[in-house]
């Protein structure tokens, strides 16, 4: 086991932009090293589907479908977040939410 895997194992991080490109690859890659994933982004059914793959290879992951440019689901996303069963701290966070033209 690397140092780096010893200190990251069992974090946790949130990735924005979860459902495609480099959040995607971002989320399986850093649950494959052990982290504990907590998935954004606004398609559901691709959110559900990145985690049955994290989880089918022994990952722990979260998802939170939010459209990240409105504040009322950005408040919400944050309430659920703090919550006991939320999950507690983050750890990291990861900004991969954006659009093209």
């Amino acid at each position: 086991m690397s140092m780096g895997e010893r200190v990251w194992k069992g974090k946790r991080v949130l990735i924005t932009g979860a459902s495609s490109g480099i959040g995607t690859a971002t989320a399986l890659r850093l649950a494959r090293e052990g982290l504990r994933t907590i998935l954004v982004a606004r398609r559901r059914d691709r959110l559900e589907n990145i985690a049955e793959e994290i989880r089918v290879h022994g990952g722990e992951v979260d998802i939170f479908p939010a459209d990240l440019q409105s504040e009322g689901q950005r408040d919400e996303l944050l309430e659920e977040l703090e919550r006991p069963e939320g999950g507690g701290k983050i750890d990291a966070l990861i900004n991969s939410a954006g659009f093209g033209w």
